[in-house]
């Protein structure tokens, strides 16, 4: 015999509680990358109001060298998060035309 309290099974998980996880799996929204965003809008949100130190450790975090000023910093952080988004080209290769 089960036992059961306010609806619920104590002998294991819930049908309920197993359909909602395996949803959530399927929709659930794309994590974040190192630099600590999705898009160039979120992470230009996230540049402006980091300081100088903040910036220093993301550098290092993504593999820049954190020298330079606060804006220098901020234009190399925002080079390194384009290139770490952009498309990945694919160069397939086969036999050459004859």
């Amino acid at each position: 015999m089960k036992e059961m309290a306010y609806g619920k099974d104590f002998g294991g998980e819930d049908k309920n509680e197993k359909a909602t996880a395996s949803l959530e799996k399927l929709i659930a929204t794309p994590k974040k990358n190192k630099f600590g965003a999705r898009t160039l809008e979120e992470f230009e949100m996230n540049l402006d109001i980091m300081n100088t130190d903040a910036m220093q450790r993301l550098c290092v975090k993504v593999g820049e060298t954190p020298s330079g000023s606060r804006m220098f910093l901020k234009k190399k952080l925002r080079l390194a998060f384009k290139k770490h988004t952009a498309p990945k080209r694919v160069i397939q290769g086969g036999s050459p035309r004859k």
